[in-house]
């Protein structure tokens, strides 16, 4: 016989194990009650003192066998019939029942049924020991070294495990169950017999039907039943049939695993989209029908909202364009921009970001945003009153409708907000009504007050009217707001408002010349709101002449009224190489806005001179005979230039324009004086109290301080000095240095951080200048004589500041050096060029690296030079300028020619021209000051 703990070899009839102590365990077979009567004593003493082989482990059942549920009330009743109809034998001693949470040390028994209901014991970590039935169907025991035993039944199905000394304990495999019950002995009685039974059932019917409970931790040393398919845990030791415990419930590990993955996305849109906004990150905000264009990149994300302020959640976005062909390309009308680039359809209040419409060339473009299942939307510009009367589009407060809003789209644009707020404008209309009937004004005041607010506007954003010299005093150019006139362009009685502005400086940009150098805009009042209804490019010659011609059209019916319109003369892009295309258009007024009433336009080939000519006159095409007719009906009224030669000027101001005609001449030097007597009209027509009711709130005065615009100054002052060669050979040089100064425009303000990057530049001016004047040439210290740091770059907040210095050691001549440095003027910190002007960094390099090779090959004169050195020329951040035409940078003497061909500037990117680049930017006039 074998120790069932630890597998000894003991002698037969041993109670305890010698090795390990374990009370040693009687194994022998059980009949079922309807079965064959038990074996006597010997013989089952007989049958346990038979050694056994080891054999395989029998692979498990098919079918799984559920494990034995908890006992119920019956169960335990029959337990207690069978306690009390079993005397105890004299002089023996009842072993107490393990409970079934006590702790059993690294022991786990597993009972697992196989192909002859095997009954597996298995110790944790631990090697299984197999028996299976012997040929007399007693179960035959294998030993092991290990403290696992595996006891297979014999074809019985039964399988008794007992320890001597005590009571029995029977351990029944069945064919739904496994059932472990106290064995009763010889003196059990007929009734005790029938509980037993009764119990089994009763145990078996609660396995095979309730729901399993959690199992016991396996590391409490609980004893668990495996059947295929499941597992149960119970606790190990003497088990009695009521301290069986279920088996194992399975976990939902699918599920679990669902909910956490939900809860973790819900955690990260927390996070990303809710928290932000309750913590108050504050969000830029536009307003559908703004006049000017909303500033967009590819990142760019807009949220659209309604007018109480709520996200919207469903509505479709159509992206649109003007037609290249289109004769209404430069009114703002609704129809004009009537090319869908691309639509997309949004659910959620998270917006959409301009990538959504897919690759899309930079320009100008409308969105359109309208309710989810709604149609195209009416046609019409939209009006934006209220406060400051200067918005165009739809500009509708109500949700329902279309809503419109221009943007400009660069991929990479600098000037584009991360995200954007879209929402209506307040209804401004209610609010500008009120007044009229309350306080007595009448629209024409209401109408002079938001025109006066709107020509503010622009002089806050382009500056006062003023006239500037270009080249030399040779050419005249007005600057800032230099046209604000009032016409009736439709004939109705009341005017609209005609502005231009000069989006360049005319004094100190090379690059002047361009289709958007002066910009043409007109205003019209209706029911309390002002809405932008044209925007263009002023006409020009081939000269680079800029003007705006006005013509007065008879109308066709007699009792309508006569039409001013606008003429346009453009050039636009040929489509075939070798020619020349002149377009030549009329604008004129209706209730849609600004449309295109005729229009030609001439194509003309050098090579085989060719001239094809298309006609359009109301929307019909037309003949050259009927273009002839058209053109000779119109009565010119108006013609404004915007800058010409001083000697025309001087020659057309000395004639007096013939008074029998009916054309109101203005020239470049009268512009700024007819802008502010309209300026002056509308304000003493709108009235203080118009003026006052219609004054910009403190929040858009708080956003017109932020969008501040800057001014420098460039302070000169003549430097002399004594320098030397040594030897006594000593004389006294003069030069002028300067440096900037920057202030805020237009009142000449500075605040905190001006004072702070002003002060900068003048103490290093004044130390420079200190160390100059104390130089000797026994010190071995580098004199300078020359310090200028000009500003040759200022747009927005964004100010470029070039370092050219004259240096001297004592030799036959000094020798020169540049730098460029980019400064954020709203907070006078310095940042670097790709902050500062958005061009990547590894692009403007390799830019560098063709650009200056492209000089080299262009000027013979240039040597020294190779693919190293320019690439580490190129990598050189602090040799980099920009001017308003593009970015520049600076080569030292030496490095591709020599001293006498002084300082190499060499454009490397353009800002529009692409033709400068590899060009020479040595001519860039300098901000604040006529000289270089």
């Amino acid at each position: 016989m074998f120790c069932t703990a630890c597998g000894q070899k003991l002698p037969d009839g041993a109670k305890f194990c010698t090795k390990c102590g374990a009370p040693v365990a009687k194994i022998e077979p059980r009949v079922a009650p309807d079965a064959a009567p038990a074996r006597d004593a010997g013989a089952q003493e007989a049958a346990l003192s038979q050694e056994t082989e080891p054999v395989q482990k029998v692979a498990p059942a098919q079918e799984a066998v559920p494990a034995q549920a908890a006992p119920d009330a019956s169960q335990q009743a029959a337990d207690e019939a069978k306690k009390a109809a079993q005397p105890e034998a004299a002089g023996e001693e009842t072993p107490a029942a393990v409970p079934a949470d006590a702790p059993v040390e690294a022991m786990e028994t597993r009972v697992m049924p196989g192909a002859a209901d095997a009954t597996t014991v298995m110790a944790p970590d631990a090697a299984e020991v197999t028996s299976a039935p012997a040929e007399d169907d007693e179960p035959a025991v294998a030993p092991s070294d290990t403290d696992a035993t595996t006891v297979v039944a014999s074809d019985t199905g039964e399988t008794r495990v007992m320890p001597e000394g005590s009571d029995e304990t029977t351990v029944m495999p069945g064919n739904a169950e496994t059932t472990v019950l106290p064995a009763a002995d010889a003196a059990v009685t007929a009734e005790a017999e029938r509980a037993e039974a009764a119990a089994d059932a009763a145990a078996a019917e609660q396995a095979l039907w309730s729901a399993p409970d959690a199992a016991a931790d396996a590391g409490t040393g609980a004893t668990t039943v495996l059947q295929p398919g499941h597992m149960a845990d119970a606790p190990v030791g003497e088990v009695s049939a009521q301290d069986a415990q279920p088996p194992r419930k399975k976990r939902p590990v699918a599920l679990i695993a669902t909910i956490v993955l939900i809860v973790v996305a819900a955690a990260a849109f927390f996070a990303i989209f809710v928290l932000p906004r309750m913590m108050g990150k504050d969000v830029p905000t536009a307003s559908y029908g703004q006049s000017d264009p909303l500033q967009c990149s590819v990142v760019t994300r807009v949220r659209p909202r309604d007018a109480s302020g709520e996200d919207l959640t469903s509505y479709v976005v159509r992206l649109m364009r003007r037609a290249s062909d289109d004769a209404s390309k430069n009114s703002t009308a609704s129809d004009a921009f009537n090319e869908v680039v691309a639509e997309i359809r949004v659910t959620g209040n998270n917006g959409f970001t301009m990538d959504n419409f897919g690759d899309i060339p930079d320009g100008d473009y409308m969105l359109v945003i309208a309710p989810d299942g709604s149609g195209s939307g009416s046609k019409g510009s939209g009006s934006n009153g209220g406060s400051k009367g200067n918005g165009s589009g739809s500009g509708s407060s109500d949700a329902s409708d279309e809503q419109r809003i221009p943007i400009h789209y660069e991929e990479d644009n600098p000037k584009a907000e991360e995200e954007v707020v879209v929402e209506p404008p307040a209804p401004e209309t209610d609010s500008t009504q009120e007044p009229a009937e309350e306080d007595g004004l009448t629209d024409e005041q209401i109408a002079a007050a938001l025109y006066y607010y709107t020509c503010q506007d622009l002089i806050d954003e382009y500056g006062a009217p003023a006239t500037a010299d270009r080249n030399s005093g040779g050419e005249v150019a007005a600057s800032g707001l230099a046209l604000a006139d009032l016409i009736d362009f439709d004939g109705d009685g009341t005017d609209e408002l005609l502005t231009v502005v000069c989006t360049k400086d005319p004094a100190t940009t090379t690059s002047f010349y361009g289709d958007d150098t002066y910009q043409v805009a007109v205003w019209r009042y209706a029911d309390g709101a002002v809405e932008q209804v044209y925007e263009g490019d002023a006409s020009h010659s081939n000269g680079g002449y800029y003007y705006v011609n006005l013509y007065e059209r008879e109308a066709d019916a007699a009792d309508d009224p006569a039409q001013t319109v606008i003429e346009v003369y453009s050039y636009p892009a040929p489509t075939e190489p070798e020619t020349e295309v002149t377009r030549s258009e009329y604008y004129g007024l209706d209730d849609d806005g600004f449309e295109a009433v005729a229009s030609c336009q001439i194509e003309s080939s050098y090579v085989d001179h060719d001239t094809t000519t298309t006609v359009t006159i109301d929307g019909s095409e037309a003949s050259e005979d009927d273009w002839k007719d058209f053109v000779s009906s119109l009565e010119q009224v108006a013609n404004y230039e915007f800058n010409l030669p001083a000697s025309n000027v001087e020659a057309q101001s000395e004639s007096d324009a013939d008074p029998a005609t009916k054309i109101d001449t203005v020239l470049p030097d009268a512009l700024g004086e007819r802008t502010q007597d309209t300026i002056d009209a509308l304000e003493a027509a709108a009235g203080s109290e118009a003026l006052e009711a219609y004054a910009p709130d403190e929040e858009e005065a708080d956003d017109a301080e932020a969008d501040a615009s800057y001014a420098v100054t460039s302070n000169e002052a003549d430097v002399t000095f004594m320098t030397s060669q040594g030897n006594g050979d000593d004389w006294e040089e003069s030069r002028t240095w300067t440096y900037p100064e920057f202030v805020l425009s237009p009142d000449c303000t500075t605040d905190e951080a001006l004072d702070k990057l002003n002060a900068s530049f003048k103490e290093s001016f004044e130390a420079d200048l200190a160390a100059t004047q104390a130089w000797s040439f026994d010190s071995g210290e580098t004199q300078i004589w020359v310090h200028r740091d000009d500003v040759t770059y200022l747009q927005g907040s964004v100010a470029c500041v070039r370092s050219s210095r004259e240096l001297f050691n004592g030799g036959a001549h000094g020798s020169e050096a540049m730098s460029g440095a980019f400064y954020d003027l709203s907070t006078g910190e310095e940042i670097s060029i790709e902050e500062a002007l958005g061009v990547p960094w590894d692009e403007l390099q390799g830019e560098a690296v063709d650009a200056i090779n492209a000089y080299i090959e262009a000027n013979p004169n240039t040597y020294g030079a190779n693919a190293d050195s320019i690439e580490g020329m190129a990598a050189d951040a602090t040799r980099y300028f920009a001017t308003p035409d593009g970015i520049a940078i600076a080569i030292m003497p030496y490095e591709i020619a020599p001293y006498s061909e002084g300082m190499q500037l060499v454009y490397v990117h353009a800002f529009n021209d692409p033709s400068i680049v590899g060009t020479s930017a040595a001519n860039v006039v300098v901000y604040g000051s006529s000289t270089q």
